[in-house]
């Protein structure tokens, strides 16, 4: 078992970085501690591995962070590639622009005055005076959503400002979790594992940078999360290395969670996050900082038979976050005016760093709403 686990991570090492030369302790051109870092790893766990010393789980975990590398290149060669592409078709845009214009001229003409603006359906009342649909909304909505029942103006660009702040402009509006993804918390006894089951998100353009070349570049975003926190109640072997072989570690999981086992629901967290974005033509970076967690339908029979303190666990997903690398998004929008709602994403590589071991996972924002969907003036930067 551990000796094909071994063949496929180095096969997989030389598909990513070229041909293993024992004699210089190189892939390529690629020495083992260039290597080590791309995985997140030490150079000692690098030993282990390339010696068929590692568990198994550090095998199956280490083939799945350099296959996410390979997929990484190969979306960057990707974006080459179209880019080339558009290039040798740019009169052909030319002629779409023009008949992308008619249509929209028809349409203004034949909508009329039936434009205007949103309203929010309005069925029950909280008890503190917000609708329902108010109350489970992201909780800055009312100045982002901006409509008819508010005297406001909207956080967003107006219409006169995106052109000045391309490409970020393009990126404004209301993004969402793409799919769920979990995190194992750096606590072993008991194990618990942190669901990340769904986002809120608003992006907008920072408008205050002290370097002109920054401008249209960051984008803010305020991110407000829906979690949950569950508990192995069997404190013996990892969970996470009982799964088989070409399973995925999130399905392998969720099908636990969904049938009586031995994880237990502790808690739902609500968090909210602000995010910064940095947009580059081929890659995005966010770094994000967590505002505040709480608690909220915390079962007590599960705390009480497991002994757990809860402000001490919420503090832990704190700790835990800060263990956490993840890789620049690609860009696949260099053209902001390419972004599609409910298509285009943002697909973060992350890898949660533990004290002998790392387990990736990917985090995915989904472009629900544009805040200006119409064509912007800015063009790819080569």
């Amino acid at each position: 078992m551990k000796e094909n686990l071994h063949k496929k991570f180095i096969a997989k090492l030389e598909e990513k970085y070229g041909p293993w030369e024992k004699e210089t302790a190189k892939f390529g051109e690629s020495s083992f501690g260039t290597i080590a870092d791309d995985l997140c790893i030490s150079k000692s766990q690098f030993t282990m591995l390339i010696s068929e010393k590692a568990t198994e789980g550090m095998y199956i975990r280490s083939i799945k962070n350099v296959g996410q590398l390979i997929a990484y290149d190969r979306q960057l060669l990707e974006i080459k590639e179209l880019r080339d592409e558009k290039k040798r078709s740019f009169l052909m845009w030319i002629a779409g622009l023009v008949s992308l214009l008619f249509i929209i001229g028809l349409l203004a003409y034949s909508m009329g005055n039936h434009l205007g603006h949103k309203t929010i359906k309005v069925s029950e009342t909280h008890a503190s005076g917000e609708t329902i649909e108010e109350f489970k909304q992201h909780p800055l909505f009312k100045y982002f959503d901006c409509h008819s029942r508010y005297a406001c103006t909207p956080a967003y660009l107006s219409n006169e400002e995106v052109n000045d702040y391309c490409p970020c402009s393009g990126y404004e509006g209301e993004w969402e979790l793409a799919e769920a993804y979990i995190i194992q918390l750096s606590i072993n006894r008991p194990r618990f594992y942190y669901v990340a089951k769904s986002a809120d998100v608003r992006l907008k353009c920072q408008k205050g940078v002290e370097n002109p070349e920054e401008k249209g570049k960051i984008l803010m975003g305020f991110e407000y999360m829906h979690n949950e926190i569950w508990v192995d109640t069997v404190h013996g072997r990892n969970l996470l290395d009982s799964i088989p072989d070409n399973t995925d570690t999130l399905s392998f999981l969720i099908t636990k969670m969904q049938a009586p086992s031995q994880l237990r629901k502790v808690c739902d967290v609500n968090s909210f996050f602000y995010d910064q974005f940095h947009i580059g033509n081929d890659r995005i970076v966010r770094r994000g900082e967590p505002l505040g967690r709480i608690a909220e339908n915390i079962d007590s029979t599960v705390v009480t038979k497991q002994d757990i303190d809860i402000k001490k666990l919420i503090e832990s997903v704190i700790s835990s976050m800060k263990q956490i690398e993840c890789q620049p998004a690609v860009n696949h929008n260099c053209d902001p005016n390419t972004l599609q709602e409910g298509v285009s994403t943002l697909d973060y590589n992350c890898i949660f760093k533990m004290e002998n071991d790392n387990y990736p996972y990917q985090k995915r924002y989904r472009l629900v709403k544009q805040n200006y969907a119409n064509k912007l003036s800015c063009k790819c930067e080569e």
